[in-house]
This record gives C-alpha cells, structure tokens and sequence, in this order.
C-alpha cells in the first residue's frame, strides 16, 4: 500500500518509495497513509517553526513544489457562494482533490470540502476507495459526505445503509441520496411507517424525491397511533449534512408540526 512521508530538508510530503524499515527519513512516526495526513502534518511543523523554508536549502523545482502544495487562495465572503457553486459543478477534477486534499482553498471546518464532497465529477476511484476498499484511512466526515455524491449508485447506498456496523450518521446521510431507487422510497412510507420514526430510516424524509402527499400520510399516520417524534437528532443531521444550498427541505416537514 502507498505510504507517504514529509521530507526534513523540505518540508514537503511526498511518496515513499522506500522499502519497509529503509526509508532516509525516519520510521512509522513520520508516514501516513494518505497524502493529506502528510499534508496537514507538513503545514503544522512549518507554521510551527515560523521561518518555513530558506531558500538556500531548496533545489528550484523543490521550492516550486512548495509554493504549489502550499498555496491558500483567497477567498472573499461576497466570492464564496461563487466558489461553493463552482466546487458543486465543476469537472474539474484537479480542483476537487485539491480542496478534497487540502492544497486549494483550505479552510476551517468542512464547508468548501464538503461541497467537492457532493460533485458527481469525483473519480469513481476515489469513491470505491473511501467507501469499499479502504475506508480506514479517511475521516469519518469525508465518508458522511460523501453520502450526498449523487453519482453514487443505489447499489452503493444500500450497502451502506443496510450495513449496522457502519456509522449511523453516514447511513442516515445516504438515505437522503435521491439516487434511492423509488421502489425503495415507496416500500418505506407503504410498508414500514413504523421504521420511519427512528434513526437511519427518518432521514428519508429529508430525501429531495419524497413528495409532500408521503410526508403528509406519514406523519398523519403517527398522529393516529399516538407516536411521538423525536426531531433533534434528525435536524442536527439535516443541517449538518445537507446540499449546501438546499434548506427548505427540512422546512417543508417542520411546517406538519
């Protein structure tokens, strides 16, 4: 598996092409197993040290790589809505797994990443990896997020949201995916009201493909079985966990209250 290690003289992270035990730069202590890890790590120790890097002890195409790896791009408040619009649409793959990675228009927080999160233009490689293949190695907020990839298949989502081993954020998150076959929507508020009234299977009422005639039998139906419905935890995810610019959906089943 690829490993990756930040380089003394640099500073930078990079790939280990080392053999096990053998690396010139140290041992377990200073690789990781993604490239943002290494990143984070790299940016920590340079702003710890102040100075960052002299110039004398990079070669030009080192320092070039520094400044690339290294550049923040500002952003103005007014430009924000501007660059999360562009993340959700963009095909620009580079500029996913920039933000998706740390190098482009870092920030605090989840906000720009976990737009880049949602676009349909991820590589199905990097999806596979999160959700399939080595799911360990990513936060557990990059595999909530991802949820919401509406180029995640329904197949996809139901081997997460059937899974009771998985996080149950993220299996409440991937029922809000409209990639939900209709059949499986329609079984839901048809056959298991009941189900409905806790965490993950609530949250199909936060899914955009759900009509306002289901959500309206539904909740009429807990009325009449004299069912109360915790909201907290579910408004916590919604808002949490959404389409960056879709609030009203959650409004739409408050206004039933």
């Amino acid at each position: 598996m690829r490993k990756y290690h930040i380089n003394p003289n640099t500073g930078l992270p990079g790939v280990c092409h080392a053999t096990k035990g053998n690396c010139p730069y140290g041992g377990p202590e200073n690789h990781y197993e993604t490239y943002s890890g290494a990143l984070m790590d790299s940016q920590i120790k340079l702003e710890k040290e102040h100075k960052l890097l002299p110039a004398g002890n990079l070669t030009d195409e080192e320092f070039k790589e520094y400044e690339r790896i290294m550049e923040k791009p500002k952003v103005d408040s007014a430009d924000e809505i501007e660059l999360k619009e562009e993340l959700r649409n963009t095909d620009d793959v580079d500029l996913l797994m920039g933000v998706i990675e740390g190098r482009l228009y870092a920030q605090e927080g989840w906000d720009r990443v976990g737009v880049a999160l949602q676009n349909p233009h991820l590589p199905r490689k990097f999806i596979d990896d999160v959700l399939y293949n080595n799911p360990e190695l990513y936060n557990i907020e990059t595999q909530r997020r991802i949820m919401l990839n509406t180029s995640l298949t329904h197949e996809d989502l139901m081997s997460v949201i059937n899974n009771d081993e998985e996080d149950l954020y993220m299996r409440s998150v991937a029922l809000r995916n409209p990639n939900l076959d209709d059949n499986y929507i329609n079984d839901l508020f048809e056959n298991r009201k009941k189900d409905l009234v806790n965490l993950p299977w609530h949250m199909i009422i936060e899914n955009p493909k759900v009509t306002e005639d289901q959500i309206y039998d539904w909740y009429s139906w807990t009325i009449d079985e004299g069912i109360d419905i915790d909201r907290s935890e579910a408004d916590k995810i919604a808002r949490d966990y959404g389409d960056w610019k879709n609030y009203e959906r959650n409004q739409r089943f408050n206004s039933w209250y």
